[in-house]
């Protein structure tokens, strides 16, 4: 078993082959590995000092299945370094200073499953990057510098699982980039700052085709101030674009409820938008109330001025007065307690007493 200097080694794996560990020696170049663990299954060499790995220092390393290079400082990767590593599975190079991938950078890697290129500087996907990894199913490019993923940045592969979070996204085109992802299982595209208008339209539908076990995180809007963090899904679309939907739908639309509650469910407004808002019903109730009040009160003034009239009249108009009143009298509207117009309080009314006083006058 050959196991460099530095580093400490040991059987892994069910093939029980050669684990070397070389994590934290200050290692600054891979050529520095002697003797060279040419057999080695495992290469562990994070939290070195790697600036660069260069196109040769990987030759003869042909049993390799996973190389760990996360958490050193590098910055180039040569062309055509790992087209030796056909064998290789697991390949981490977070925590390094990459800021452009292309598929150069990965020609070799057909066997690689999982890749991790978290924590980089990457601003720039060239089209086809990962394409010479056509078994690759974990990528992780979240906490870079991405803006912007390109046409065709996934071509030729079958991701089950990418994460994309904290980036500075503002939106995500469907054709040509996501609609690639067809084997998709989990995403996460959290803290990301969404542009809640017209061109994250296409995306937010792209997502509401996704199932819920998918985007395994919130998608909080940055931006316009209306929709701040509110998470976009629960966003109607002709609020977020009112041109576009001003164009297919002449007739205006209501704006009530912009989104719902971050509880994870529609709102009544977003399904029903016609539904009558309480806001509007409470003040046409109270107006109904009102003008039936006002009608009751006029007829009772205008009766009881009737009455007073009657008694300048002469003695023959009593007769008439007497059948005004009990008319009155016999209305529901007295057995339940007429209304006093002064204080608005109900008040007892003896039509009896009444009608015998009227008679003995």
């Amino acid at each position: 078993m050959t196991c460099p200097q530095m580093c400490s080694c040991k059987l892994v794996g069910s093939r029980q082959g050669l684990g070397v560990n070389c994590e934290g020696k200050k290692i600054e170049n891979l050529s520095n590995l002697k003797p060279k663990p040419l057999a080695a299954h495992e290469i562990n060499m994070r939290d070195n000092n790697i600036h660069a790995v260069k196109k040769n220092q990987l030759l003869g390393y042909t049993s390799l299945n996973l190389l760990d290079l996360g958490g050193n400082n590098i910055k180039v990767i040569d062309n055509g370094t790992f087209q030796t590593q056909s064998e290789l599975r697991w390949l981490y190079m977070d925590k390094n200073y990459l800021d452009t991938l292309m598929a150069e950078m990965f020609v070799g890697l057909v066997n690689l499953e999982y890749l991790s290129l978290e924590y980089n500087d990457i601003q720039l996907i060239v089209p086809g990057a990962f394409s010479p990894m056509p078994n690759l199913r974990v990528l992780f490019l979240n906490n870079n510098l991405l803006k912007s993923l390109p046409v065709d940045a996934f071509l030729g592969i079958s991701l089950s699982k990418i994460s994309l979070h904290n980036n500075y996204f503002t939106h995500l085109s469907v054709a040509g980039v996501l609609d690639q992802l067809n084997s998709i299982i989990q995403i996460d595209l959290h803290g990301n700052p969404w542009d809640c208008s017209c061109n994250i339209v296409p995306f937010k539908q792209w997502t509401e085709k996704l199932g819920a076990d998918v985007i395994v995180s919130d998608l909080k809007c940055e931006s316009p101030e209306e929709f701040w963090k509110r998470d976009f899904r629960y966003v109607r679309n002709d609020l977020m674009c009112p041109k576009l939907y001003e164009k297919l739908y002449p007739t205006p639309l209501s704006k009530n409820s912009t989104f719902t509650q971050d509880s994870g469910t529609r709102s009544n407004s977003y399904l029903e938008p016609n539904r009558v808002s309480i806001s509007v019903l409470v003040p046409g109730l109270l107006l109904v109330f009102v003008t039936s009040a006002f009608t009751v009160v006029g007829m009772l003034v205008f009766i009881l001025r009737n009455r007073k009239r009657s008694k300048r009249r002469d003695g023959n108009s009593s007769a008439s007065e007497i059948n005004s009143l009990q008319t009155v009298c016999d209305s529901s509207y007295w057995h339940s307690g007429p209304y006093n117009a002064d204080g608005g309080a109900h008040r007892g009314f003896d039509c009896s007493t009444h009608l015998s006083t009227t008679n003995d006058a």
